[in-house]
């Protein structure tokens, strides 16, 4: 659990090192993906909806801060496909709707006088 949330498990879709960091992407039940790397500032995690965002948010800093092999780039988003292709796609998913909150029982706060 991280920061009091229930983490969901997924399915591992490839392991190995990009850009001289070690890097996991899993995919959740709900057709999104988790990518999980150690760099040099820490340890780093990030969800996306779509191969896109991964490609934008995750792989293209891992290609620039280090010496990244194309191929292994390539073998990832194949089997990131591959993992989707039974999936559901989470950008058609409804959105969740929002929960209403009570108002305060000491009512609006009052201005302040001068």
């Amino acid at each position: 659990m991280a920061n009091g949330a229930i983490e969901e498990q997924g399915e591992l879709v490839w392991e190995g090192e990009i850009g001289g960091a070690r890097l996991r992407v899993d995919i959740l039940p709900s057709g999104r993906l988790t990518a999980r790397w150690r760099s040099q500032g820490g340890e780093r995690r990030v969800v996306v909806d779509t191969e896109q965002e991964l490609e934008r948010r995750v792989l293209f800093g891992l290609m620039v801060g280090g010496n990244a092999d194309a191929e292994a780039v390539r073998a990832l988003l194949g089997r990131v496909a591959e993992a989707k292709a039974d999936r559901p796609d989470p950008t058609q998913a409804p959105r969740r709707k929002k929960k209403r909150t009570r108002p305060s029982r000491r009512g609006m706060p009052r201005p302040r006088r001068r």
